[in-house]
């Protein structure tokens, strides 16, 4: 290996290793923001399924809101999600031009796999489903 040779590859050392933090650092924020967007798609299921499977049981709102509450943190749970104390589940019965319907809102803190550049986001759901027919075909 000549000396011109030696100089080439030491160049090209110093350049890995000032790009490699840069990479580094530009990995980690791609792998926590699609962690982040599957935790956030597991909360949004977890509303839609816990007021899902609460419906069957019961007709009354305040009955299924309740049910609710108690599915939506066990589906978080199965999913991985630990639901303590900083997770928010709030299920609340309403009517909804003239019909009863369930409103749940779901907030749990997501912390991020590496952390070099995402802080801890709060991914969260909301979704309203109303509990009675509306009488009639749809139109269209």
């Amino acid at each position: 290996m000549t000396p011109r040779d030696r100089r080439r590859w030491g160049a090209s050392a110093v350049e890995f290793a000032l790009t490699l933090p840069l990479l580094v650092i530009l990995f980690s924020a791609v792998l926590d923001l699609a962690y982040f967007m599957s935790q956030e798609h597991v909360v949004t299921q977890a509303a839609r399924e816990a007021v899902r499977h609460s419906v069957g049981a019961s007709a009354d709102p305040t009955v299924v809101a309740t049910l609710a509450e108690g599915n939506a943190s066990s589906w978080l749970n199965t999913m991985g999600i630990p639901c303590d104390q900083a997770c928010v589940i709030d299920a609340v019965p309403l009517v909804v031009s003239g019909y009863n319907a369930v409103e749940i809102d779901i907030s749990v803190p997501i912390p991020p796999i590496m952390g070099f550049v995402v802080p801890t986001q709060e991914a969260s759901a909301h979704f309203i489903m109303l509990l009675d027919t509306q009488g009639g075909a749809f139109s269209g």
